[in-house]
């Protein structure tokens, strides 16, 4: 009779159960090192691209100043851009940027790939003769109404000549939020326990499981369709949006020479295959669980429609961006942001558009 056949019933069955756990403990383990490797291939770093910290001046979640992780390298000021001087040059162009993720851009591979560096960068080559310099000054999850706490707190001060505004998911899924709370609508999903939330924040492995959890359990219930209680989006969802951005825009005005605004663009477009559409709107519907693939549509055509509304503003150019980049995967990393492809086609056509406007050589730019 061997050691394990000589043991009582109860200690077999404690020392399997430490087996057993220490297996999955060391499956666990690998698995999470193996996301993590995974991480470092794509972006150069093992522990996330979280850079964010609470800034007491102005009540924003922003950059961590002087952050550098992975791809991410934030300057001192808390801008995603080159290091610059609070007092702007009088022989320097200053371009500021104002936005959300899609113009903050962690799925780029440096920060030189961000589509606000690539204007820069353009504008430079093709004037020569002229210095120009850029704040990237968005942050994840902004909306248009802390944008302009933004800009008054932290950009202005540095004197942008051009301002860009470049804002439309983050509003909807706020607004659309709202819309369905008011008719009593509850988020088809789960509530997250207070204690996986903090196993989220060290396990990239648990944040991974979560959200794609999350994705194949919305595909199941047709969140994309009309399986799930939705609302039909409605055009009184764009009010408060095209409140704050009027805001936005005249403030942005009374410190600068122009402000620039594009129409959103994003990888969902209403001549694309129905699955292929479902499975976008998927993506989407982590953060806007109340809109079909119908609303998702609707709500980008009627936000871009507001946008459009300011080209009439004296000193304001709008830009048409959403039919200029393919709905792809070699263009978006999921439904809204760029990879590095898509990035770089928006950059060079905004550049090109600018450097075209009547607005921009009104500036007298040095050839």
């Amino acid at each position: 009779m061997n050691r394990i056949e000589a043991m009582s019933p109860a200690k077999r069955t404690l020392l399997i159960s430490v087996v057993l756990l220490s297996l999955v403990f060391t499956l666990v383990a690998i698995a999470e090192v193996g996301v993590r490797t995974r991480m470092y291939f794509k972006y150069g770093t093992f522990w996330g691209l979280e850079v964010k910290v609470h800034d007491d001046e102005t009540g924003l979640q922003l950059p961590k100043p002087n952050a550098v992780v992975g791809p991410l390298r934030i300057n001192s000021l808390g801008f995603r851009s080159p290091e610059l001087t609070t007092s702007k040059p009088d022989d320097t162009i200053r371009l500021a940027f104002l936005g959300g993720s899609t113009t903050f851009c962690a799925e780029v591979s440096s920060n030189e790939m961000v589509w606000a560096n690539i204007i820069t960068t353009q504008l430079q080559k093709d004037y020569p003769q002229q210095n120009f310099d850029h704040i990237n000054a968005s942050a994840t999850a902004m909306v248009v109404s802390e944008s302009l706490i933004n800009l008054k707190k932290r950009v202005a001060k540095h004197s942008p000549d051009i301002v860009f505004i470049y804002h439309s998911v983050n509003d909807i899924a706020v607004n659309s939020m709202k819309a369905a709370v008011a008719e009593g609508h509850v988020p088809p999903r789960s509530e997250v326990s207070p204690w996986f939330t903090k196993l989220m924040k060290v396990s990239l492995l648990a944040d991974l499981v979560y959200k794609n959890l999350m994705i194949i359990n919305q595909d199941k219930q047709g969140i994309a369709e009309e399986k799930t209680p939705k609302i039909p989006f409605d055009e009184s969802m764009t009010t408060q949006f095209r409140i704050d951005l009027t805001e936005l825009v005249n403030e942005a005005l009374s410190g600068s020479k122009l402000v620039v605004i594009p129409t959103f663009s994003s990888r969902l477009k209403r001549d694309q295959d129905p699955e292929y559409q479902k499975e976008i709107a998927n993506i989407l519907s982590f953060h806007m669980p109340f809109l079909d693939i119908e609303g998702f549509l609707d709500a980008f055509d009627s936000y871009n429609a507001v946008i459009r509304e300011f080209a009439s503003m004296e000193n304001v150019l709008v830009i048409e961006t959403e039919s200029i980049i393919d709905g792809t995967a070699d263009n978006f990393a999921d439904a809204v942001h760029f990879t590095d492809t898509g990035s770089t086609i928006l950059g060079q056509h905004l550049a090109t558009e600018l450097a075209n406007s009547a607005q921009f050589q009104s500036l007298q730019i040095k050839n």
